[in-house]
């Protein structure tokens, strides 16, 4: 009997072969064949390889601070700004103004008392990291270079309707935590990507998903280390697929950039998770004019004492009624389908992973014995839940970035669930490494290798699975681009280099033989206008001395103005107003107002 991946190459040649006799083409060579519709039950990938890749001798390769940063710049158009340029107005955001005076700072805003807030809640600062504007995060030979530790497909954050293909996201740590706790910081770039066939629905991502359930039959971690770099840092044209890298994708409306800090210096300062937008300024005639990091919310972070009755604040009681609405998605009975939705004007600009009392430890906010807990105990007993009001915080607790990466570690959410374990304060750590299929990993955290790395595998398998969507537009490839060994026999290995290939809902017979020829040659030129450009195809990715220049990004790209923000310009055109995080949260949620309350994995966006 033949195994399940003989059986996917046996079913690939004979639909390959099928596919050539159907359409009727008298010369083999250089025929244009039509690819077949995924076949439920076949797909089993490698999670380490296609979900969550920590594999040393690929994320090193793949990608580097400097390559992504030097993209962003070129994308913004903005002249004569550089990576170092952005990476320092980045960092001196946790800074007291004006510092360098070239963007926002942590103390741009106050409340009554002088306390330094964001979204009206306190802000701790300054922050030990704005110190980072003194450093080169960028050369091998510094102390302080960040590395990538992690490159990560989650597709299962797509919406059911396609209107996005989920986020894929790039970890890079600070070098020297590797050897020092106490200089730690670690920065997570979350892209959401475009569907390439947005007339497809979420079939329009099966290119997507096809790339990366590819890279499970790749071998060699140099050829992975090729392709994901193209992928996220220059696209995938011959499919329509933009790069994850790009201002676009972290502007108002889209991504994000996280950071997860703990520097030590001369403020005793706590592990705390923030988040960031890009903001790219125009003029009113389009001129690019800068590139800017702004300071947002943490997303599914309401500000702890929101749980306290006794707390001052015109939100609380809002905060409360509408927390009841999320009882329901909280009393669940698997650790994934536990979630909670958030409205932004709750969150706070920091969620500190650290301190019995902490904003972001909900459970010692909580009066069980208050008017609020008896509010959750009325819901909970129209649900007919046994859980209790305690249960339901505990488990909102684990919705937020300081639950999910240490407070919330080995937690009793009740009916029998415990939270699983993170690595302190990290889900993917620079200071450890595992042996995964004999090659040294950038080790990960209980919670994501035994709980929801599985459950993020078997939706994207679900989603391989799923026999063709309607979306009828065929493919067409070569012969030459479909190697196949002289033996006849499916060469596993070269499987990831063909172009990526787009589904066809129809049965073979109910294609036009009449087109498909007339196809073939605006096709072939298309493959080998490909080839040549590096994008696809055998040639350039089967020799093993590879380039793997890691800042050999072109600088062709044009700055991308569907995401950029009008701001008016001074009469000398060298002054301008750069948009507050109030702005650039309220153009974030607009933005996102037309997008589904849930994804394909769910509705939690945290884990």
């Amino acid at each position: 009997m033949l195994n399940k991946t003989a059986y996917k190459k046996s079913l690939l040649l004979s639909s390959y072969i099928l596919a050539i006799v159907s359409v009727g083409f008298s010369q083999f060579s250089r025929a244009m064949v039509p690819l077949y519709c995924p076949t439920p039950g076949l797909h089993d990938v490698d999670p380490r390889k296609s979900i969550m890749v920590t594999e040393q001798a690929v994320v090193s390769k793949a990608v580097s601070l400097h390559s992504v940063m030097k993209k962003l710049v070129t994308d913004s158009g903005v002249p004569n700004l550089t990576p170092t340029q952005l990476w320092d107005q980045w960092w001196d955001t946790q800074n007291n103004g004006p510092s360098l005076a070239q963007g926002p700072h942590c103390d741009d805003t106050v409340n009554a008392t002088g306390q330094t807030t964001l979204n009206d809640f306190p802000l701790d600062c300054p922050r030990n990291e704005g110190n980072e504007i003194n450093i080169n995060p960028f050369h091998p030979n510094s102390s302080a270079q960040y590395i990538p530790i992690a490159l990560v497909n989650r597709l299962d954050l797509a919406p059911p309707n396609g209107a996005n293909c989920g986020e894929y996201r790039i970890v890079f740590a600070r070098k020297t935590g590797q050897t020092n706790g106490g200089e730690r910081n670690l920065i997570i770039f979350e892209a959401v990507l475009d569907n390439p066939k947005p007339n497809c629905g979420l079939d329009g991502c099966r290119a997507i998903a096809k790339f990366w359930a590819d890279l499970s039959d790749i071998q060699s971690p140099k050829m992975r280390a090729k392709k994901l770099r193209q992928f996220f840092l220059k696209g995938i044209p011959s499919s329509n697929i933009e790069p994850v890298i790009s201002v676009e994708n972290f502007s108002p409306g889209t991504g994000q950039i996280r950071t997860n800090q703990f520097l030590s210096g001369n403020n005793a300062q706590r592990w705390q998770l923030r988040e960031f937008k890009l903001a790219q300024l125009q003029s009113s005639q389009g001129n690019s004019l800068a590139l800017k990091f702004i300071p947002v919310t943490t997303k599914g972070n309401p500000w702890g004492e929101l749980f306290n009755e006794q707390f001052n604040d015109p939100r609380t009681l809002p905060f409360m009624m509408d927390f009841i609405g999320e009882v329901s998605s909280l009393n669940q009975t698997q650790l994934d389908q536990i979630s909670m939705s958030i409205p932004d004007n709750y969150n706070s600009g920091q969620s500190t992973a650290q301190g019995f009392f902490s904003e972001s430890n909900y459970t010692t906010h909580f009066d069980s014995n208050g008017p609020f807990s008896n509010m959750i105990q009325t819901q909970l007993g129209i649900l007919g839940s046994n859980l209790t009001p305690s249960d339901i915080v505990a488990r909102a607790k684990t919705q937020s970035c300081a639950g999910c990466h240490q407070l919330s570690n080995s937690d009793n959410l009740g009916d029998g669930l415990t939270w699983p374990n993170s690595l302190g304060f990290v889900h993917i750590t620079e200071d450890a490494t595992q042996i995964v299929n004999g090659t040294d990993h950038f080790s990960i955290s209980d919670a994501l290798e035994n709980h929801f790395l599985p459950i993020r595998e078997t939706i994207f398998e679900n989603y391989l699975d799923n026999s063709c969507m309607p979306c009828l537009t065929p493919v067409l490839i070569s012969k030459d681009d479909f190697l196949v060994n002289n033996n006849g026999s499916y060469n596993d290995t070269d499987v990831d280099v063909l172009p990526e290939k787009k589904s066809v809902s129809l049965g073979l017979s109910l294609i036009d033989p009449d087109k498909l020829l007339s196809s073939k040659n605006s096709a072939f030129l298309r493959a080998e206008k490909n080839r040549q450009q590096g994008s696809v195809g055998l040639d350039s990715m089967t020799n093993e001395n590879i380039d793997l220049n890691l800042d050999s990004t072109d600088d062709t790209t044009q700055a991308n103005n569907n995401t950029a923000i009008t701001v008016e310009v001074s009469a000398d055109g060298k002054h301008f107003i750069i948009p507050s995080s109030k702005t650039i949260m309220e153009l974030d949620q607009a933005r996102k107002a037309h997008l589904p309350k849930v994804n394909i994995g769910g509705t939690s966006r945290v884990h």
